[in-house]
């Protein structure tokens, strides 16, 4: 075998191996992101059966204003109760 036909065999299972990793990579990332309710958007939230616009905009000033906040510290806002915060984990974890 000549040196520059090894060459090319290399070269090639190389990026074979390196494509295989970046997909490996990426949906181990994918599989294992959480989702965070800081993500959600007003359209997101006003769809949670019993979350209208007033709810929604609460929740999106509360996020704002509280960054480590998870969906069990929402029950802090006016109207969300028990109910709402099942819901919201149901939709957004």
């Amino acid at each position: 075998m000549s040196l520059r036909k090894y060459d090319r065999e290399v070269a090639i299972v190389l990026a074979i191996v390196i494509i295989i990793l970046m997909v490996a990579g990426s949906v181990a990332v994918a599989e294992y992101s959480e989702p965070s309710i800081h993500n959600v958007t007003y359209d997101e939230l006003t769809d949670v059966v019993g979350i209208g616009p007033i709810k929604a905009n609460r929740i999106l000033s509360y996020l704002e204003t509280n960054k480590e906040a998870v969906i069990d510290d929402l029950d802090d806002i006016n109207g969300i109760g028990d109910i709402l915060i099942e819901r919201l984990e149901k939709e957004f974890r």
